[in-house]
């Protein structure tokens, strides 16, 4: 997303670029909630996570869990799905999301283990 000079959020619409976009509520559950946004000139849809691996994620935590396990410790799908208890298949598509976004993914694991030490 680029950075807004009309709207004031920081961001483009991610279809047609516009930066006319206002708030429309929140998405989530519990502690985890995500501003929602539309766009005024094409009338789509889309949350502040457009475009980063956590698009779509309904638990954040496991994302961090399988980026730390799978990049810094280098466990198996398998290991880590054994870890954490969670079923193979979601640590298979967490790990393929991780690979896929693994700049942002290092970089993020960088800053939460920096304020951490």
């Amino acid at each position: 997303m680029r950075q807004s000079e009309g709207c004031g959020f920081g961001l483009a619409c991610p279809t047609c670029g516009s930066r006319e976009v206002v708030r429309i509520g929140y998405v989530g559950r519990g502690s985890f909630r995500v501003q929602r946004f539309q766009c005024r000139c094409c009338g789509r849809t889309f949350t502040e996570l457009e475009g980063t691996p956590f698009k779509g994620v309904h638990d954040p935590k496991a994302l961090v869990a399988v980026a730390y396990l799978r990049l810094r410790a280098g466990l198996s799908e398998s290991s880590i799905a054994r870890l954490l208890g969670i079923p193979y298949p979601t640590v298979r598509r967490l790990s393929r999301r991780v690979l896929e976004h693994r700049g942002f993914m290092e970089r993020l694991l960088d800053v939460l283990l920096e304020a951490h030490i």
